[in-house]
């Protein structure tokens, strides 16, 4: 049962540290948990990626603890009480993903994890119980200008990373959810791409939306009017996201949102020492490489299909002429936020050697 040290190093943090540096540890960890410790060594409490969320749609302060946020009334299992069939149960009935083994102290002995007993599929069983039965739609259609000249050969989704091309990346990460209707958008190239799906892809229940013409990141929605009659979700096709879909889509629901945006935070330093200045020339002080965080679209998105009734037909329109129009009608737009971590943004060619040199 016991880890090894390192293992449990990557998720442990002291209690005193920063939201923000808590979201970097959770980001660097990939397990969807930290652990807060006393200098005591005693377990204080947890953080995980649903409190990380509620942390950012509550706009608090990144820059304050941990021990604001962090949940203090959490699940845990006396060693002592410890067994395999004691573990897996806790796991199922409480529907968590991690269990903290502690001892007398409450000092940390050791983390169980859901995958400890479930063996590793197409879902897991947390995936089984929230199997997604919605459409997904991938906007393919563009040039792909910023990896130029690979997009010269080749289109964009078929760019490949790893064995695989980045839109077949896109396809696996919502069929981990069970989705499995797929509508995508094509245009630059449209032929390669469905000699692609035709040849190497026969079996997948996917339909084609071919423009005449370029029509933006949205304009090729209108084809879907009367096909989809539930909500949906939408994503660029340079765009890699491995978060929980299923808390995507509960969170959209249950909101009542018509367009939810899927965001995610960013840390952002700026390399030089910022001047603050008063009467109209003092300097009053310099900030030196102070750092920011903003929550920036991803590109990915939730809709429902009473959004398309505004697009316009047969021109180009984009996502953000979309939002632009439901906020003006005042509808219900939300933003569901998830950790730098959890998205790569495969059109920018650094974040695109980046995601090489990780999956190499």
């Amino acid at each position: 049962m016991y880890r090894k040290k390192d293992d449990l190093e990557k998720i442990v943090v002291d209690s005193s540290i920063s939201i923000k540096e808590a979201i970097k540890k959770l980001d660097e960890a990939h397990e969807g948990v930290i652990l807060a410790l006393g200098k005591d060594g005693v377990l204080k409490g947890i953080f995980t990626d649903p409190d990380f969320r509620r942390a950012v749609l509550n706009n608090v302060d990144l820059n304050k603890p941990l021990a604001e946020v962090m949940n203090t009334d959490f699940i845990s299992l006396d060693i002592d009480e410890f067994t395999a069939k004691k573990a897996r149960k806790i796991l199922i009935d409480n529907y968590i993903s991690h269990l903290p083994i502690i001892d007398g102290d409450r000092k940390l002995v050791d983390v169980i994890y859901e995958r400890d007993f479930f063996r590793k599929g197409r879902f897991s069983s947390q995936q089984l119980d929230q199997k997604l039965s919605i459409p997904a739609v991938i906007m393919a259609g563009g040039e792909g200008k910023r990896l130029d000249p690979f997009t010269r050969v080749l289109p964009k989704p078929l760019i490949p990373i790893d064995t695989k091309p980045i839109i077949e990346h896109i396809i696996d990460n919502f069929a981990n959810w069970g989705i499995d209707e797929f509508y995508i958008s094509i245009y630059y190239r449209a032929k390669t791409i469905k000699a692609y799906f035709e040849e190497n892809l026969p079996d997948l229940k996917v339909s084609f939306l071919e423009e005449d013409k370029p029509l933006g990141t949205a304009g090729a929605l209108k084809f879907i009017t009367n096909h989809i009659k539930q909500p949906f979700f939408l994503s660029n096709c340079d765009i890699l996201i491995e978060a929980n879909y299923s808390k995507m889509l509960q969170f959209h629901q249950e909101r009542g949102n018509v367009l939810t945006l899927v965001g995610s935070v960013k840390h952002h330093q700026i390399p030089y020492g910022i001047c603050k200045t008063r009467n109209g020339g003092d300097l009053k002080k310099i900030v030196e490489k102070p750092e920011y965080d903003f929550l920036v679209n991803t590109g990915m998105y939730i809709l429902e299909p009473e959004v398309l009734q505004y697009i316009p037909h047969n021109q180009r329109f984009d996502i953000t002429d979309l939002i632009e129009i439901l906020l003006n009608e005042k509808e219900k737009i939300g933003v569901f936020p998830i950790s730098s971590g959890s998205w790569v943004d495969i059109g920018q060619w650094a974040e695109y050697k980046k995601t090489i040199e990780k999956m190499a």
